[in-house]
C-alpha cells in the first residue's frame, strides 16, 4: 500500500578477440577488445495501479568479418565488396522509459513509453563508383542518433463499465548515414500511427 522506489546499477565487462586471416593473400587481423558495459535501472511503484519505469543500458559490437575482410565474391562483377580493417568496434547507448496505470475497479487502463539510442562508431556503408561504373562498397565508422520511438495507449470507460474508447498513438524516427562518391547522405524517416477505437462490454 506505500510507495516503493527501487534502483539498480550494475558495471560488466566484456572481452573480446577476433582473428581474422585470409589464406588467399596471407593477411591477418586482429582485433583485441575490453569493454565496460555499464546499466542502471529505476521503478517508482507510485500505487498498487501504477508505476514508472526507467533504464539504461550499453552494449557493444564487433564488425563482422565481412566488413573487415571479404572473401572473394565474383557472381557480380559489377558490385565489389571491399574490406575496411581499421573498423572499430560499435558501442551503443539505448534509454527507455515507461508510464503504466490500470484500476480495477472501472478498468481504466493508461500506458505510455519512450525509448532512444545511439551509437558510438556506427557501421555505415561507403560507396563508389570506378571509372567503369562498377560499385565498390565498404564500411566507414560514424557517431549517430539511430533512433527514437514513443507510444500511448489507453483504455477509458465512457459510460459507466460497458462503453470504452481506447485513443492511442505511436511515433518512431529512424535515421540512416552513408557515403557516396565520397559525399554523405544522412536520411531520416518519420513515422506517426494514430489510433482510435471503442468496445462495448455487455453481460448476458
Amino acid at each position: 500500500n506505500k510507495k516503493k522506489h527501487r534502483f539498480n546499477a550494475e558495471i560488466a565487462g566484456s572481452y573480446i578477440q577476433s582473428n581474422n586471416q585470409n589464406l588467399f593473400t596471407n593477411n591477418s587481423i586482429l582485433q583485441k577488445n575490453f569493454f565496460l558495459l555499464p546499466s542502471v535501472a529505476y521503478t517508482f511503484k507510485q500505487s498498487k495501479s501504477a508505476t514508472f519505469m526507467a533504464s539504461a543500458r550499453t552494449f557493444a559490437t564487433l564488425p563482422t568479418n565481412a566488413m573487415l575482410q571479404p572473401v572473394n565474391n565474383n557472381l557480380n562483377p559489377n558490385s565489389v565488396y571491399l574490406g575496411a580493417p581499421d573498423l572499430m568496434p560499435s558501442y551503443n547507448i539505448s534509454g527507455r522509459g515507461s508510464y503504466n496505470l490500470y484500476k480495477s475497479t472501472n478498468n481504466l487502463y493508461i500506458y505510455g513509453y519512450a525509448q532512444a539510442n545511439y551509437a558510438l562508431n556506427s557501421f555505415s556503408p561507403d560507396i563508389q563508383f570506378d571509372n567503369e561504373g562498377r560499385q565498390l562498397l565498404t564500411y566507414f565508422n560514424k557517431d549517430l542518433f539511430q533512433s527514437a520511438h514513443t507510444g500511448f495507449s489507453s483504455s477509458l470507460p465512457l459510460i459507466k463499465q460497458i462503453i470504452f474508447v481506447s485513443p492511442g498513438f505511436s511515433y518512431g524516427i529512424n535515421n540512416q548515414i552513408g557515403r557516396v562518391n565520397s559525399i554523405e547522405n544522412f536520411t531520416t524517416r518519420h513515422q506517426l500511427e494514430p489510433e482510435m477505437g471503442i468496445y462495448i462490454d455487455l453481460d448476458f
